[in-house]
């Protein structure tokens, strides 16, 4: 856990030094406060920064609007946000998309897991993937909570923009047939380049929309399994079936 006086300490030497490209603070229990003070550092010299994992810290919406005021900013150029388990609700996910609308080009991986997107926060994220300048490689969506109505959303908004996309987790959410059968029409179009599918649905390898999916894109999809706990992942080799 870090004291407030120490995380100031930190932050202003990283800034001033550039001590690197990534600030990672996973499981730190930094707060909304602290990461008001996280932000305001990173704005001095936004340039530099490529990876910035503040998963399993108590954000909440408030301490991820003001990372989202960092995302803004066109001089920062990070490549991979990890927020993972930061308590954030729909609120905060429309906070972190509409910013990244403003600075979308730098970003390849992004984890929003075990957060309570909802229904705006899906929308604003799949309106964010519809945009062609966004040119992420990595979406992680475990445990978000994920509809069948909302992953409808997201899969027409890949439709419109299919071609950058080579991983995608959609484990452990509340997504069954109509979902599957949404994405296998992701799957055949010819400029979706999706290499790795992690999924929590045990009957994927025996449906017949997904394999009809998987030959129209030349097979080239591994198949994971992360329904074990802890996001275990069980490898689905295809020529074991």
């Amino acid at each position: 856990m870090f004291q407030e006086t120490y995380l100031q300490s930190y932050l202003k030497k990283f800034a001033q030094v550039h001590l690197g490209q990534k600030l990672l603070l996973c499981g730190c229990s930094i707060t909304e406060k602290q990461c008001l003070i996280l932000t305001s550092a990173l704005k001095s010299n936004p340039s530099h920064l490529r990876e910035l994992d503040l998963s399993w810290n108590k954000l909440g919406d408030s301490g991820v609007k003001n990372l989202s005021d960092l995302l803004m900013n066109t001089q920062f150029k990070l490549e991979k946000l990890q927020l993972s388990s930061c308590e954030m609700t729909d609120e905060g996910c429309s906070a972190v998309t509409s910013a990244l609308k403003s600075n979308p080009s730098h970003l390849r991986e992004l984890n929003l897991s075990r957060n309570k997107l909802g229904d705006s926060g899906v929308k604003n994220l799949s309106d964010l993937l519809m945009n062609t300048q966004f040119k992420l490689e990595k979406l992680v969506l475990c445990r978000c909570s994920i509809t069948e109505k909302q992953c409808l959303i997201l899969t027409s908004a890949l439709k419109s923009n299919p071609s950058h996309l080579r991983e995608l987790n959609l484990s452990s959410n509340q997504i069954t047939n109509t979902g599957l059968n949404h994405l296998c029409d992701v799957l055949k179009d010819s400029h979706c380049k999706l290499e790795r599918l992690r999924s929590g649905w045990h009957h994927l390898k025996s449906s017949e929309g997904l394999a009809s999916s998987l030959e129209c894109s030349g097979s080239k999809l591994e198949l994971v399994n992360s329904w074990l706990p802890w996001d275990v992942n069980l490898m689905a080799e295809t020529e074991n079936k």
